[in-house]
This record gives C-alpha cells, structure tokens and sequence, in this order.
C-alpha cells in the first residue's frame, strides 16, 4: 500500500498526474482512504446510494432508468431560458424518442468527450469545494475544469440538493443544515 501510495505521489511531481474524478473515490483510488474528507458521506458505497437516491434511478417506483436519470440531465443554468424560468414555456422533452431529447443527448455526449468527465464527476467536485473551504478557481484546478464550468457545477447541485434535502427533511435540524453547508456559506 505504501508502494502504491509513494507511485502516486511521484506521478504528481512529474506533473502526469490527471484531475480528480469520482473513480479515485474507490478503492485503489487518490481519494480512496479520504472519502469522508470530500464528501458527505464515510464510504464509496454510502455515496453511490445517496447519488442513486438523488439520481432517482433507485428502483423505486416511478424511478428514472439507469444512465437517464436526474443528475445526468442536468443543465447548465445558461442554457436555461427565461420563458421556462418563468413558466410560460415547457422545458424540453426528456422523453426518451423525442427529437429534443437526442439532440440533447447528442450535445450533451459531445461537450464532456474530450474531458471524459459525468455528472459524479461534477458532484466530486462541488463535495470538495464545499467540503474544503478552497476557492472555486482552486478546486476547478484540482478537477481538471475551467472556473466558468465550477460556477455551473455550484449552481446544478446546490439546486438539486436544495429540493432534494427539502423532500426528504422538510424540517431540518441545526446539525443537518450544517453537516449540508458549512458555517461559512450562512
């Protein structure tokens, strides 16, 4: 393990190190014995049920299928119109035959090829900005993404935490809110 470890920190000073993604979170991982330091939960297993849970690909009644559901349909607030904001216009269809919903999923496929990265990957991220108390210019760093995309990344999930954890604890209690969002974002 100490091997491993020492191979690890050598890729990082000969600068061939690669951006955090959510797979360092498992086992053999960077991230793996630090779990619990970037994100809300203790173990790997523990956060792909909370994501599963807040992907709604659950299995439970009425769930998303597995590869479509919430958290991998989500949209950067810029591409979100004023007239669905408002409510006077229906969002796009997410019905999967729908000509919106491809050529969605066909731009969507499109802009995160060259970074290889998916929605746990951005969810990494806003965990360790939020979890660290970095700068969002910092973190983008670590994760291999510009500043613009980290300010969408902040915006997305703390939009679905937001409703999420409204559902799920409508009211919260003190330690709740604070194991949520730190003290420095009040």
């Amino acid at each position: 393990e100490d091997k491993a470890k020492a191979t690890l920190l050598k890729q990082l000073r000969e600068g061939i190190a690669r951006p955090f993604k959510y797979l360092d979170l498992y086992e053999g991982g960077m991230l793996s014995s630090h779990v619990k330091n970037f994100t809300f939960f203790n173990t790997i297993r523990q956060n792909d049920k909370f994501l599963d849970a807040l992907n709604y690909t659950d299995g439970s009644e009425g769930s998303f299928p597995e590869g479509d559901g919430l958290c991998e349909n989500l949209r950067a607030p810029n591409d979100v119109d004023w007239e669905e904001l408002a409510g006077t216009k229906a969002p796009p269809s997410m019905d999967i035959d729908s000509p919106e919903y491809k050529e969605w999923l066909r731009r969507s496929k499109a802009a995160r090829k060259p970074t290889g990265r998916n929605w746990k990957d951005d969810y990494l991220a806003y965990s360790i900005y939020l979890r660290s108390g970095a700068t969002q210019e910092f973190v983008a760093c670590l994760c291999g993404i510009s500043s613009s995309r980290m300010s969408e990344i902040l915006h997305e999930w703390t939009q679905v935490l937001d409703k999420s954890l409204q559902r799920w604890f409508p009211t919260p209690t003190r330690s709740q809110v604070l194991r949520a969002y730190p003290q420095r974002f009040f």
